[in-house]
């Protein structure tokens, strides 16, 4: 029984110390009936800046019109990634097999101290794909673009090439996110498999006064870097029709 007990905790532990921006979107472009409600938990491991962990996901959806719906979804973590999306079908085939839908997106991504990541607040825009719907395989692709809304100010120096007598310190932060998976099963209970991934694109503006015995003097300094999140996550989606 301890060594059960030491095992969950150090799993625990291990979850906890996760601090990815999560790729995963696990969701299909077909959006839910009005009143309609599914419950999607996934789990898988990731890779980021040379590490390699588990990232599991949590996703409540909730149909609320013919054709859109209304998604929460949270990533477990030390401090967590939040986000909340609206999904809008945009054309779907005669048949209704094969859908694409688009939306907004909201997101909090709050990374641990051993990420080393500032707090991230972006608005996104999602596309989505899927095909074959009604039968047992699902297949189903999505892309996704967020803008982070901290320090975009920055666009007021992207002309700015030589110091300037101010002192400024901003970097600002998007991430583009892809995904394909499949979803199987017809019944209310059904599971996927999904890979995906994220690009991280900083952008840092830093101008400051420098001093010594020798040099008095205003110094500008520009910063890019970039992180590239790959992600695979295994899942099960169960849903409610309303009575």
């Amino acid at each position: 029984m301890h060594k059960i007990v030491r095992i969950v905790g150090c799993l625990l532990l291990f979850l906890s110390l996760s601090g990815c921006y999560t790729a995963s979107m696990m969701q299909t472009a077909k959006t839910l009936d009005k009143g309609e409600r599914e419950l999607t938990i996934g789990a898988g491991p990731y890779t980021s800046s040379g590490d390699f962990l588990v990232c599991p996901d949590f996703m409540l959806r909730w149909g609320y019109s013919d054709k859109s719906d209304f998604g929460l979804m949270y990533s477990l973590q030390l401090n967590g990634h939040f986000r909340g999306d609206w999904k809008r079908e945009i054309w779907s085939n005669a048949n209704q097999t094969s859908f694409l839908s688009t939306g907004a997106m909201a997101e909090l991504f709050l990374p641990n101290d051993f990420a080393g990541d500032p707090t991230y607040f972006g608005l996104g825009l999602p596309v989505y794909y899927s095909f074959n719907h009604d039968k047992k395989w699902v297949p189903y692709f999505g892309q996704r673009f967020s803008l982070g809304l901290g320090g975009l100010c920055i666009v007021r120096y992207a002309g700015v090439n030589e110091p300037i007598e101010e002192n400024v310190n901003i970097y600002h932060d998007m991430y583009y996110s892809g995904a394909v998976g499949v979803r199987f099963g017809k019944r209310r209970l059904k599971g996927f498999l999904e890979a995906s991934y994220s690009v991280k694109m900083g952008n840092r503006f830093y101008n400051y006064w420098y001093s010594n015995d020798n040099i008095q003097e205003w110094r500008l300094s520009r910063g890019y870097d970039g992180d590239v999140n790959l992600q695979l996550t295994l899942g099960l989606t169960l849903g409610r029709k309303q009575k």
